[in-house]
């Protein structure tokens, strides 16, 4: 072995009395995975958002899970940028909006942080991604769906004296 110590994220299955049902790991042996959001489909499966960091990269890590645990998929997003994953939110047509910040990138230097929202289908394919902000950090930590399809995403936004709240609606196109 390398001698690194590598962790995956874990995801735990709680039935109605909060007794554990199942307890599962996921994500790439060859790097370390944090889960930082969960949400369920009226089908039971479940949508995954994170960060995976592997070989000095950072990237956000999605998955979809189904209710006896089984990944259906899981991958990274973010492109050449750094990239992290906070939030989901399933949508009832299948598919989730997943929220977090991406990376800013000028000369090779990261310069900032935009907040970040990624649509994914069903399979896992990008259906579209917007940004938030184009100077100083911003971050979306959080999002949750309303019935009409729009989304509200809430997070931070970096000012002088500190980090003030942010929060964003968006229409259930992007």
């Amino acid at each position: 072995g390398s001698g690194k110590s590598l962790t995956q994220g874990r995801l735990l299955w709680l039935d109605k009395v909060d007794k554990t049902v199942l307890v599962k790991d996921y994500g790439a042996d060859d790097a370390h995975e944090v889960l930082r959001g969960v949400s369920v489909q009226i089908d039971g499966t479940a949508w995954v958002a994170g960060v995976q960091t592997k070989d000095n990269k950072v990237a956000g890590y999605a998955a979809r899970i189904t209710k006896t645990g089984q990944a259906l998929w899981d991958q990274t997003l973010g492109g050449p940028n750094q990239a992290r994953l906070f939030g989901a939110a399933a949508r009832t047509d299948g598919t989730a909006v997943l929220s977090g910040s991406r990376s800013v990138v000028e000369g090779g230097k990261i310069v900032g942080w935009q907040g970040w929202l990624v649509a994914l289908a069903a399979d896992g394919k990008l259906l579209w991604q917007r940004t938030v902000g184009a100077e100083g950090e911003r971050a979306l930590t959080a999002i949750a769906g309303l019935d009409d399809g729009s989304m509200w995403a809430a997070g931070w936004q970096q000012a002088k004296g500190g980090r003030n709240p942010l929060v964003v609606k968006i229409s259930g196109e992007g």
